[in-house]
């Protein structure tokens, strides 16, 4: 893909949260033109979906503590497949053990955020990862 085909992409996000309620509030907060947000309540139906797309979204938030397949075994999934090498994998968590930490990091994770936190911060931050992100592709050139 050239420089120009990569400025025309949106910025796809994964978003994967068990509480339908907290997925619909994080829709709305994440909402902007240029992020083409997809949503899945499930982790298993989030896996399915990914397997099947052309090319990896540019970032998966993910809740640490589903239910049914947990947060740490889809992430190690997501590591073992190359193709999503260079896809950004942030956990949100209310509350984290320091083991869960130790594994978030080791399986692969870029970064664990509070969900709270990010409730009340999503928009700065994803458009921070989104600058970082353009930032490198740029800096990749052609």
């Amino acid at each position: 893909m050239t420089r120009a085909e990569l400025a025309d992409v949106s910025f796809r996000v994964l978003l994967i949260d068990d509480d339908l309620m907290e997925l619909l509030l994080l829709e709305e907060l994440l909402a902007q033109p240029a992020v083409d947000l997809v949503t899945f309540t499930d982790a298993a139906a989030a896996w399915t979906w990914l397997q099947q797309q052309p090319a990896p979204p540019h970032l998966t938030l993910l809740d640490l503590h589903l239910t049914g397949l947990d947060a740490l075994t889809l992430l190690r999934w997501i590591r073992a497949q190359p193709i999503y090498n260079d896809m950004a994998v942030v956990l949100r968590s209310g509350l984290v053990s320091a083991e869960e930490l130790r594994i978030i990091y080791e399986v692969g994770g870029n970064a664990i955020v509070d969900k709270q936190l990010f409730l009340t911060e999503s928009g700065a931050q994803l458009q921070a990862i989104m600058t970082t992100y353009r930032r490198l592709r740029d800096a990749a050139g052609p």
